[in-house]
C-alpha cells in the first residue's frame, strides 16, 4: 500500500527543452530555491537515457559484501526533485525498467529496494517527491496531486518587457491559465525572464527572514497531527455529502483530503486536526481541479 501522510506532487506546464535556456534556468532555479529552505534536495533527471545509464538502487557487491550506493539512496528527509521536462520517446532497458520501478516504490511506499546477493532487501526512507513535467507525468498513477503552473506567474518569472500595463498583464495571466501545455504555455515560457540559480541566490541573500523560515519548516516536520473519533466521523459525513454532488469522488479523494487537512493544521502549529482545515482544503482542491481543467481542457480530471 501507499505510505501514509505523503502528498507526491506533479507540477505540469513546466518549460520544455524546446524553450532553450529557459528550461535549464527554471529547473536549476527551483532546485536552488528549495535548497535554500530545506536541508537536502536531490535533483534527478528523469529521461530514458538517464534511466538506462546506471543503477539507481543500492546493491551489495558479491566480492567485498559492501553496499554500493545508488542515486535513490539519500539522507533522510531529502526532497526528490525529478526533472521529466526532457523526457522523449525511447525504449527502456532492463536497468531502466528497474530504476523506474525503484523510483515508483520510493514515491508511493517510501521504500527503497536494496539488491543483496540472493534476495532483495527493502530500506525504509523519508524522501518526499516533486515531479516536474511539461505534460502529465509518466508516473501519474503514483503522484497524488497534479498542479499546472503558469509562466506568467510573478512568483516564477517576470515579463521580459516591463511596460507597467497592469491591465495587459492581467489579460496575459488569464490567457496563460487557459493554455495547453503543448501550445501557448510553452510559447509563453520563451517570452518571460526566468531567474536561474544565481538570481535565486541573490534574492535569498536579501531576505532577512530566511533563517526563520528554515527554522519553521524544520519545526513543523516534528509535529504529529492527531484526529479523534468525533472528527473522523464528521469528516466521513461531510465527504458523503460531497459524493452525493459528485459521484466520481472515491476513497482516494477522502484520504487525500484528510492528509492535506492534517498538513494544513500542522502548518499552523497545531497537533490536533481541525474541521476548519478540512473546509479550507476542500475549497483549495476545487480551485486546483479547476486549474487543471483550464490548463488541460482536452482531459477530464
Amino acid at each position: 500500500g501507499s505510505a501514509v501522510g505523503l502528498v507526491p506532487i506533479n507540477i505540469t506546464n513546466c518549460p520544455s527543452s524546446s524553450t532553450g535556456a529557459q528550461a535549464f534556468k527554471f529547473i536549476r532555479g527551483l532546485a536552488a530555491a528549495l535548497g535554500t529552505l530545506l536541508p537536502h534536495v536531490a535533483l534527478l533527471p528523469l529521461t530514458v537515457s538517464a534511466l538506462n545509464s546506471k543503477r539507481w538502487w543500492p546493491e551489495q557487491c558479491s566480492v567485498t559484501g559492501r553496499l554500493h550506493r545508488g542515486l535513490l539512496q539519500n539522507a533522510q528527509g531529502t526532497l526528490l526533485l525529478c526533472d521529466e521536462t526532457d523526457m522523449r520517446a525511447g525504449e527502456l532497458t532492463d536497468v531502466g525498467v528497474k530504476n523506474l520501478q525503484a523510483l515508483n516504490q520510493v514515491i508511493v511506499r517510501q521504500q527503497l529496494p536494496c539488491g543483496c546477493q540472493v534476495y532483495t532487501h527493502t530500506l525504509h526512507v523519508n524522501q518526499p517527491a516533486i515531479v516536474l513535467s511539461t505534460e502529465r507525468s509518466i508516473l501519474r498513477d503514483s503522484l497524488t496531486l497534479q498542479l499546472p503552473i503558469s509562466p506568467r506567474s510573478p512568483v516564477l518569472a517576470k515579463p521580459a518587457d516591463n511596460t507597467g500595463d497592469t491591465g495587459a498583464g492581467s489579460a496575459a495571466a488569464s490567457q496563460a491559465s487557459k493554455a495547453t501545455a503543448t501550445g501557448t504555455a510553452q510559447a509563453d515560457w520563451q517570452a518571460v525572464k526566468v531567474a536561474g540559480p544565481e538570481g535565486v541566490a541573490a534574492a535569498a541573500a536579501a531576505v532577512p527572514e530566511l533563517e526563520a523560515v528554515r527554522d519553521y519548516l524544520a519545526a513543523v516536520r516534528s509535529i504529529q497531527c492527531k484526529m479523534d473519533q468525533t472528527a473522523a466521523e464528521q469528516c466521513v459525513a461531510r465527504f458523503r455529502a460531497q459524493q452525493q454532488a459528485n459521484s466520481n469522488l472515491g476513497m482516494e479523494d477522502l484520504n487525500n483530503i484528510i492528509t492535506l487537512s492534517k498538513l494544513l493544521s500542522i502548518s499552523q502549529g497545531l497537533d490536533t486536526f481541525t474541521l476548519d482545515s478540512w473546509d479550507r482544503v476542500v475549497q483549495l482542491e476545487q480551485l486546483r481541479k479547476q486549474r487543471v481543467v483550464a490548463a488541460h481542457p482536452q482531459r477530464q480530471q
